[in-house]
């Protein structure tokens, strides 16, 4: 049995607890570390990943193994939920015993009904419909990302909770015909042109963390654009409304849902996004895409870099699998200047028709 420290204020009344399983610990290197400023003290496997985090491992493979109905409870903002339908369609490959329902906040409910492969969300379950379930997996994380030193990502954070050592595909969003006829209001009065290249842009994010982009710089990058391509430009995200007189820049900050979105990113040509549920649409959609990391990295949240697309201003606080990101007041993310987006730009679209797209 292994013996988990935990630690107390001033480390004084240090106190044991005793768990089911064995792992090798490297006493010499990893007996405590600490993950972040304030965070709790832990034992650490001789792999260096917090003891906690193995347990959690070991025990959901010990569950899912032995079947049964689950009720997946997704949790956070729009990209982890994405991330969170990748962990669950693995899952749903690699314990075939097991079925599995989900539950998601209604902000989210029609775009993850668009998901490719994965059982139909619902709202709430109630009543009997609440009994029916053998186990339920709430995906409340205390992590930003993986805090194995490999850094798989997100997408395997949420794996751990299904029982899975890692998750290396995208989940798919499908849109239809129908579904831009529902939304046909709104798009019929944005004019996208397929003739006409159009860009969307996100710089603005609720959750910050050193994330977002100033606006003097999308500012010049629509300017930019416009000058180059002759295109639409449309800002997408929460509420952060552009400055009068950018008659180049369509401003749907805020007036938007989660669904619309979705359905603006699929008909755009390319989006300059920060890390943000705009980003994770685009990638699930195939959209191509320019993405801005400071605050967070592409290995961080999606386990591997892309240089063809990611565009990176490292923090030096960065910290690995802690409770959130550094904020940096946005300081890193606007080192990322408008000439380097637009040079990243114009290598995609040049790709794009050297190819024929």
């Amino acid at each position: 049995m292994l013996a988990h420290l935990v630690h107390r204020p001033h480390w004084k009344d240090i106190a044991f607890i005793y768990f089911p399983y064995e792992f090798p610990i490297d006493l010499g290197k990893h007996l405590v570390r600490f993950l972040s400023p304030g965070f709790p003290a832990s034992l650490i496997t001789k792999d260096g990943v917090p003891i906690e985090y193995a347990i959690k491992l070991a025990a959901q493979k010990a569950l899912l193994s032995k079947g049964g109905k689950f009720l997946v409870l997704f949790k956070a903002g729009m990209g982890d939920q994405l991330f969170e339908a990748a962990a669950l369609l693995a899952a749903q490959g690699a314990y075939k015993d097991s079925t599995f329902s989900v539950q998601v906040e209604m902000e989210y409910l029609q775009i993850m009904q668009h998901v490719v492969g994965l059982p139909q969300p619902q709202v709430a379950y109630v009543g009997q419909a609440a009994k029916a379930f053998d186990h339920k997996v709430s995906n409340d994380t205390m992590y930003v990302s993986d805090p194995r030193p490999s850094m798989p990502g997100k997408p395997s954070l949420y794996g751990t909770f299904l029982g899975l050592d890692s998750v290396n595909k995208l989940s798919r969003i499908k849109v239809t015909k129908s579904d831009y006829n529902a939304e046909s209001a709104l798009l019929s009065t944005l004019n996208i042109d397929k003739a006409k290249i159009s860009f969307a842009i996100h710089f603005h994010s609720r959750s910050g963390h050193g994330k977002n982009w100033d606006i003097k710089n999308v500012i010049e990058l629509s300017n930019l654009l416009f000058d180059s391509y002759s295109c639409n430009i449309f800002a997408l995200g929460v509420e952060k409304p552009i400055p009068p007189g950018q008659s180049k820049i369509i401003d749907l900050t805020g007036k938007t849902t989660w669904f619309q979105t979705c359905l603006i990113v699929s008909l755009v040509n390319l989006v300059i996004c920060i890390d943000s549920g705009v980003l994770h649409i685009a990638r699930s959609l195939g959209t191509p895409y320019v993405a801005l990391w400071a605050g967070t990295t592409p290995k961080f949240i999606l386990g591997a870099e892309d240089p063809d697309h990611d565009i990176v201003s490292k923090s030096p606080n960065m910290p690995r699998g802690s409770h959130q990101a550094p904020d940096d007041s946005n300081i890193f993310i606007n080192k990322i200047t408008p000439d380097m987006v637009m040079k990243k730009i114009s290598k995609i679209l040049n790709s794009q028709s050297s190819r024929g797209k």
